[in-house]
């Protein structure tokens, strides 16, 4: 299982997995930055000013995360994947 706990004020993330049913947790969190260029490899690269919409996992290892622009304001989406229980965050896509 994950979790995904987000502080949308200073823009900080935190993202758990656990592959015991909840009795050992991997636990990664993010301060922000002040960039939403994403092709970079470092999670400290997640969209700023963007928010956090989802989490979609596969197992205990891989995820995916969707941020979108901030009060459904429009404008561009970024899709990142994880696949080491999200110690760290690669850009997918831009979705437009």
């Amino acid at each position: 299982g994950w979790f995904t706990a987000t502080d949308e004020d200073l823009g900080r993330i935190t993202f758990g997995s656990t592959r015991d049913a909840g009795v050992s947790w991997k636990i990664h969190s993010f301060p922000a930055v002040q960039s939403r260029q994403g092709s970079v490899a470092a999670s400290q690269h997640l969209p700023y000013a963007y928010r956090w919409r989802e989490t979609a996992a596969l197992n205990a290892t891989d995820a995916w995360i969707l941020f979108g622009a901030p009060n459904d304001s429009g404008g561009d989406s970024y899709l990142y994947e994880s696949s080491n229980t999200g110690a760290t965050w690669h850009q997918l896509a831009v979705l437009r």
